[in-house]
């Protein structure tokens, strides 16, 4: 077991010292290999690529002081990078520079960066350009636009609503116009007040004839009652009386003529009770006559007098329904209406105090010591891949001087011996 552990030793220590004795013979392409990497990077770095400048800025994201239920207050920070990274805004700021033709919008965008932090309102804004003279315009002239063009989208949210609070109040005044030109004209016209002056004079006239009809009935029955007395007694008496008259008017002569039953003359006359009773017969059948017209013709009456009462409440109550939904839409349209005026003040005034919702705290600045190229970074960069290449090439080297040698096969089987 301690046999093999030393020859598994011996081997190791064998390769290491293989691996440096290659290092050491090989050491002129490693050395070559690096320096020709820092040197093809130091030609890049210092002659090529051209120094990338950046222009910074600051700004703040600020909370308007006094707000209305109208405004649009602020957006939200993703709104605003969108804002901020739109190609649009990027073409207003190249037509604003006249650098339409030297740069495009899409590769201004992707110049600029946003960063923010998760709990903090502060926005960094950083420009990187090649050109120091027009970086720090160039970021300027963003962060002006980017200001205006977000007050901008900001006040058309406001004058949005606006302009339909404005509508709104407009269609709500033509509207209470109309109401209350219908409900003043409704007044004027007093139809409930004329339809309750009916119904007052309908509901005396009905008691009137009511009572009228009792009496005409009571007198009815008592004519009825009369007439009847009266053609009883007139079917019980006599219409023809016959009277006995003597000859002789002497006294006497008429006791003695009385007593001798004769020499008297029998006449027939009118019986002037059957006549009375008749005429009165006849003239209370008469009058039961025109009081039972007048009974049907007061009868007739109330009839008219309750249907046209029935019709006249009916009326009543469909004004005084009228009325009410005109008071009522009244009340609702005015009240809206007041809403409205409400509204729009409050609107105007939001219109006045609305804010980008932005600060500028650091003004765009561009420093003069170029942010890239990296040259430090690049040379020691092109270093560590430079050896790495080196010692790469040296191995390889050492294995083909070997194959070179003994052949493929040979160096095979030294290698798995």
């Amino acid at each position: 077991m301690n046999k093999e552990v030393e020859n598994v030793d011996e081997m190791i220590e064998i390769d290491l010292r293989e691996y440096l004795k290659i290092l050491i013979e090989r050491k002129g392409i490693i050395i070559g290999v690096t320096l020709l990497a820092v040197l093809i990077s130091g030609v890049v770095s210092f002659l090529v690529l051209d120094p990338v400048y950046e222009a910074e800025a600051d700004l703040m994201i600020v909370e308007p002081d006094f707000t209305t239920d109208y405004n649009a207050g602020i957006f939200n920070s993703n709104e605003y990078r969108q804002l901020l990274m739109s190609q649009d805004l990027a073409s207003q700021v190249l037509e604003e520079l006249e650098l339409d033709g030297e740069y495009r919008p899409g590769s201004l965008v992707n110049s600029l960066s946003w960063q923010i932090e998760d709990d903090s309102s502060l926005v960094n804004l950083t420009y990187q350009t090649t050109d120091l003279k027009r970086g720090e315009e160039i970021l300027a002239t963003w962060v002006d636009l980017f200001e205006e063009r977000s007050l901008e989208l900001l006040l058309n949210r406001v004058r949005g609503n606006k302009e339909q609070i404005t509508e709104q109040y407009e269609s709500y005044q033509v509207r209470l116009d109309k109401v209350d030109a219908e409900y003043d004209q409704f007044q004027k016209e007093n139809r409930i007040e004329l339809i309750r002056n009916r119904i007052r004079t309908r509901e005396r006239s009905l008691v009137d004839l009511e009572a009228r009809l009792t009496e005409v009935e009571n007198e009815i029955r008592l004519k009825e009652v009369m007439v009847d007395s009266l053609t009883e007694i007139l079917a019980g008496e006599e219409q023809i009386h016959e009277l006995r008259k003597a000859i002789f008017e002497d006294e006497a002569l008429s006791q003695l003529n009385q007593l001798l039953e004769g020499n008297q003359i029998t006449s027939e006359e009118l019986n002037p009770l059957y006549i009375e009773f008749r005429r009165r017969l006849r003239n209370e059948e008469a009058s039961l006559e025109q009081l039972r017209v007048e009974k049907e013709n007061l009868t007739a009456d109330l009839k008219k007098v309750d249907s046209e009462l029935v019709e006249f409440k009916s009326e009543l109550v469909v004004q005084e329904r009228r009325l009410e939904k005109l008071e009522e839409e009244l009340s609702l349209v005015k009240s809206r209406y007041d809403d409205l005026i409400q509204r729009r003040e409050d609107v105007t005034l939001a219109e006045e105090i609305q804010t980008n919702g932005l600060e500028v705290v650091n003004q765009a600045v561009i420093s003069d010591i170029p942010v890239a190229p990296n040259k430090k970074l690049n040379l020691a960069i092109a270093a560590v891949l430079g050896l790495m290449l080196g010692l790469f090439m040296a191995f390889m080297a050492e294995f083909l001087s070997d194959w070179d040698k003994t052949g493929w096969d040979q160096s095979t089987d030294v290698k798995v011996n």
